[in-house]
C-alpha cells in the first residue's frame, strides 16, 4: 500500500512568496454623474483581490452604475 502513495505526484504551493497573488485582471468601472456624464475607468491589478461583495453593494446603492472584469492571459516565463 505505500507504494502506491509513493508514485502518486503532488501539486505543491511555494510559500516563499514567489508566485505572486495569481493572474491579473482588468475591472472596468462606470459611473454617471451630471458634470461628466457616463464614464468608464479600468484598472489592472490581482484577480483575488477584487472585492464581489463591495462591487455588488456599491452597485446597491447607485454608486456604481456598473462594472466589467476580463481576466488576462497568464504569460509563461521561459527559462533560460
Amino acid at each position: 500500500m505505500s507504494d502506491e502513495h509513493e508514485h502518486e505526484q503532488h501539486e505543491r504551493i511555494k510559500l516563499d512568496g514567489s508566485m505572486g497573488v495569481g493572474e491579473n485582471a482588468l475591472l472596468t468601472i462606470i459611473t454617471k454623474d451630471d458634470l461628466h456624464g457616463e464614464r468608464e475607468e479600468t484598472y489592472q491589478f490581482p484577480f483575488a483581490l477584487i472585492n464581489f461583495s463591495t462591487l455588488n453593494t456599491c452597485l446597491a446603492y447607485n454608486f456604481l452604475r456598473g462594472f466589467k472584469i476580463v481576466r488576462q492571459e497568464k504569460v509563461k516565463e521561459e527559462v533560460l
